[in-house]
């Protein structure tokens, strides 16, 4: 029996069958239309705890870019508080113990600096050291962070732009303020208990700011 001879394929053929199945390539050498080549990632500038807002219920912790961090009202327990708060601020604080006295339960104090501390009762009476207080005697902590109102005002600001900018403040000693300074109660809830501040006698700026408080605190 003949066999067919195998038709032999010459360099050129090839090249034009391989062209046919493949496709043609583009023309330069270039990349393929719709491909794109890849973008280096984008660097983000980390977010940092900027401020510490006191307010009547709580306290806030604000971003670097203005965002809220966390909140922390004063109901919180205070061992948790105290955790949340060296974490935001990323350092330890400082704590002291107080004995009982003619105006307070044993308490515990955890502080920041000047610029914040926190206070709770140890002694547990009828559950007050599930609550905690904070007061600030200076404008910003360790890291920068400032301390300051939920109207924007820091220790060492002065006492009477406060009172201009809250109507419904409640005074105290405005009237001889030579005398102890002035303390300002705002930001006030139906059973008066809000945000106090105490000014310094001779330059009526703000020297302390405490809360939660009440109007009618007689210690």
């Amino acid at each position: 029996m003949n066999h067919l001879p195998r038709a032999r394929l010459t360099p050129l053929l090839v090249v034009l069958a391989i062209a046919a199945m493949s496709g043609c390539a583009p023309e330069g050498g270039g990349q393929a239309s719709g491909s794109s080549s890849a973008s280096p990632n984008a660097t983000t500038t980390p977010v940092t705890t900027a401020t510490l807002q006191v307010a009547r219920e709580g306290i806030t912790l604000l971003g670097s870019d203005g965002s809220t961090l966390q909140t922390l009202s004063y109901a919180t327990d205070p061992v948790d508080a105290i955790a949340a708060l060296t974490n935001r601020l990323g350092a330890a604080p400082a704590t002291e113990s107080f004995a009982a006295n003619a105006c307070s339960y044993a308490q515990k104090t955890a502080s920041w600096g000047h610029g914040f501390s926190l206070t709770y009762v140890t002694d547990d009476p009828g559950g007050a050291a599930k609550t905690f207080t904070v007061r600030s005697d200076a404008a910003t902590i360790s890291g920068n962070v400032s301390v300051e109102t939920a109207q924007g005002f820091s220790v060492g600001d002065p006492v009477k732009a406060l009172i201009a900018k809250t109507p419904n403040a409640v005074t105290q000693g405005e009237d001889d303020p030579s005398a102890f300074g002035i303390r300002v109660f705002f930001d006030l809830d139906s059973d008066q208990n809000g945000v106090g501040v105490d000014s310094d006698p001779k330059t009526l700026l703000i020297s302390i700011i405490f809360a939660p408080a009440n109007v009618n605190q007689d210690c």
